[in-house]
């Protein structure tokens, strides 16, 4: 099974977001977040591997609407997005390795 390691940096739009691990997600509904002020990605480390990579996608969506669709797609569009791209990398047996990334400052 391919494995890709998920960078502690993600370049989108020219703008650098930093990705971290923030345990203090706590909600059951709450995989992650993105703080564009902050130029950061969290995701909470308790969800399993597949809602981990389901929130990055999300949040990085989030960003790409931001740079290049003018936030233009609404979170109704936005979450079933993320989670059919999640589906698409689960069916090329795609996994991603957490290895690097720390826990939010």
């Amino acid at each position: 099974m391919p494995s890709v390691k998920v960078p502690r940096q993600i370049t989108i739009g020219g703008h650098n977001y930093e990705v971290y691990f923030n345990p203090e997600l706590r909600d059951e509904n709450d995989w992650g977040n993105i703080n564009f002020r902050k130029q950061s990605i969290t995701i909470n480390p308790e969800r399993p591997p597949s809602e981990k990579a389901a929130a990055l996608i999300h949040e990085i969506l989030h960003a790409v609407n931001r740079a290049y669709i003018s936030e233009r797609l609404e979170e109704s569009i936005i979450a079933p997005l993320s989670e059919g791209l999640a589906q698409v990398m689960k069916s090329f047996d795609i996994t991603l390795d957490w290895s690097d990334i720390k826990e939010v400052p």
